[in-house]
């Protein structure tokens, strides 16, 4: 009771026989929130485990604990769940503003939808504040005190 079994990156249960899109009216699904908290001693413990084969699989470190018989206590909570790039069901969602606002030039992971082009404009204006300055253009009179 109230202990995880198995953890994974997939949708648990996944419902046969019915299209992805119907899943939430036919079968009860949680989030993860995804906070931990650890005795020092355990924490010590779990850390000198070495990966299992699960782990390896699923890239999750939780199924190296699970594997060795170790529990993970799980709660139910009205929390909300924010996302960022978990999908359009999460109550709310992330994006760090400079990526968002594309100032940081090739960064454009699947989830990130890009508002503006900041990167090209910060570029310009910082190259031509540093032309300005080199031909002692600025400050000018009008800019000094």
């Amino acid at each position: 009771e109230g202990c995880d079994r198995f953890c994974t990156y997939c949708i648990i249960p996944y419902v046969r026989g019915v299209k992805y899109t119907e899943w939430l009216d036919t079968a009860e699904f949680h989030t993860h929130v995804g906070i931990y908290a650890y005795r020092a001693g355990v924490l010590d413990e779990i850390a000198r485990l070495p990966q299992s084969s699960l782990e390896l699989a699923e890239s999750l470190e939780q199924l190296r604990w699970l594997q060795n018989g170790y529990n993970i206590r799980v709660a139910i909570t009205d929390c909300p769940t924010i996302g960022i790039g978990a999908g359009n069901k999460c109550d709310g969602q992330v994006l760090v503003y400079a990526d968002m606002l594309g100032m940081n030039k090739g960064f454009k992971p699947k989830f990130l939808r890009q508002y503006a082009d900041l990167h090209s404009i910060i570029t310009d204006a910082v190259g031509r504040y540093v032309a300005d300055v080199k031909s002692s253009d600025f400050p000018n009179e009008n800019e000094s005190y």
